[in-house]
C-alpha cells in the first residue's frame, strides 16, 4: 500500500479508483533504462516482441534481448535490423573497474559471425582498476590501447600473453604499437601492477617504466620475465616466478643473483627443467624475510617432483 501511495495519486473529493492519476516519482521509474531492462531480461521472444510496441524506450531495451543470439521473428516477421547503442556511454564517467577481454565476435543478420577487436571504447575519465584478460591486448589498435590505459590508473592486472597470437607471434599487435610503451607513456599514477606470463616487454623499457613510475609500491611478474629482475626492483617486486633449465646457464646466473635481493618478496615459484636445486641455492634465499609462499616445481607435469613449503 505504501508503494501504491507512493506511485499513484487519487484526490480527496474523489472516491474512483479511475481517478487515479500517476505521481513524478512513476513517470521517472518508467523513464529509467536500467529498470526496463531488468524486465526485458525475463521475457521470451513472443512478451518481447509485445514490449517493443509500447514506447520509444521499451521498444530500445526489448531490441537489445531479441539481438542478442539470433536475428528475431515473430509471428514470421523480421522486429528490426539493427542493434542500438549501448548505455555504456551513459555510465562510461561512473567506471572504476574494467575488464578486457579477448577480441569479441559479432553476428550479423544472415548468421555470418566477424571480429571486431577494435570497436571503439567511450572515454573513462574515472577508472582506477584495469583487468586485461589472456591475450585481450592482441591486434589492438593504438587508438583502443590508449582509450584503456588511462592516467588515472593505480591498479593494472595483465593477463598470461595479452598480445600473443598462437598461429604468428610476430602479428601479436599491429605494425609499430606496442601496449606497453602507450601503458608506461600514459599510466603515470601507477600504485600496483601485476604483469602475467609472456608478455613479451623488453629489459630496457621496462627499466625505463620504472624510472618514471614513481608511485608504483608494488610490482608482481609471472613465468617468462627473468631477464626482468633488474635492481630497480628491490624495494617493490611482491612475486616471481622463474625458470631454471639446464640450457641457459647465464639467465640461471642472474636469477640466483638477483632474487636474494629482492628483499620484498612475498611469493616465489621456481620451475626446474633438468637442473638441480641444492641446499646451497635454497640457502642464498634464507634472506627473504617477508618470504610467504616458496615453492619449487619441476617442468614435467607426469614424472617430476613437487615441493611447496
Amino acid at each position: 500500500n505504501e508503494v501504491h501511495h507512493l506511485l499513484w495519486h487519487q484526490p480527496d473529493d474523489v472516491d474512483d479508483v479511475i481517478a487515479l492519476v500517476p505521481s513524478p516519482l512513476l513517470e521517472k521509474i518508467g523513464g529509467i533504462t536500467e529498470l526496463t531492462s531488468m524486465v526485458c531480461s525475463h521475457l521470451n521472444d513472443r512478451e518481447l516482441y509485445s514490449v517493443a510496441q509500447v514506447c520509444h524506450s521499451w521498444y530500445k531495451q526489448a531490441v537489445r534481448y531479441l539481438w542478442h543470439w539470433h536475428t528475431p521473428t515473430c509471428d514470421g516477421r523480421l522486429l528490426a535490423s539493427s542493434l542500438v547503442d549501448s548505455r555504456i556511454n551513459v555510465h562510461a564517467a561512473l567506471v572504476r573497474h574494467l575488464k578486457f577481454t579477448t577480441s569479441m565476435y559479432r553476428d550479423d543478420a544472415w548468421g555470418w559471425r566477424y571480429p571486431t577487436p577494435n570497436r571503439k571504447v567511450p572515454p573513462l575519465p574515472g577508472l582506477t582498476h584495469l583487468t586485461c584478460e589472456p591475450s585481450s591486448l592482441s591486434r589492438r589498435n593504438a587508438d583502443i590501447l590508449a582509450s584503456i590505459f588511462v592516467p588515472t590508473l593505480k591498479r593494472l592486472d595483465i593477463g598470461d600473453g595479452v598480445a600473443y597470437e598462437n598461429n604468428n607471434p610476430d602479428e601479436a599487435q599491429s605494425p609499430g604499437v606496442s601496449w606497453f610503451r602507450i601503458m608506461s607513456s600514459k599510466c603515470k599514477r601507477l600504485t600496483s601492477i601485476t604483469i602475467g606470463a609472456n608478455s613479451r616487454i623488453r629489459s630496457g623499457e621496462f627499466e625505463r617504466f620504472l624510472e618514471s613510475a614513481t608511485h608504483l609500491k608494488s610490482v608482481k611478474l609471472g613465468p617468462g620475465h627473468e631477464h626482468l629482475l633488474i635492481d630497480r626492483l628491490v624495494p617493490i617486486l611482491k612475486s616471481t616466478e622463474v625458470h631454471i633449465n639446464d640450457w641457459d646457464a647465464r639467465m640461471n646466473s642472474k636469477v640466483f643473483e638477483q632474487l636474494p635481493k629482492m628483499r620484498a618478496l612475498e611469493f616465489v615459484k621456481i620451475t626446474l627443467t633438468n637442473h638441480c636445486f641444492t641446499g646451497k641455492d635454497l640457502l642464498r634465499l634464507k634472506v627473504l624475510s617477508h618470504l610467504k609462499h616458496f615453492e619449487v616445481v619441476s617442468a614435467s607435469v607426469l614424472y617430476g617432483p613437487r615441493c611447496t613449503a
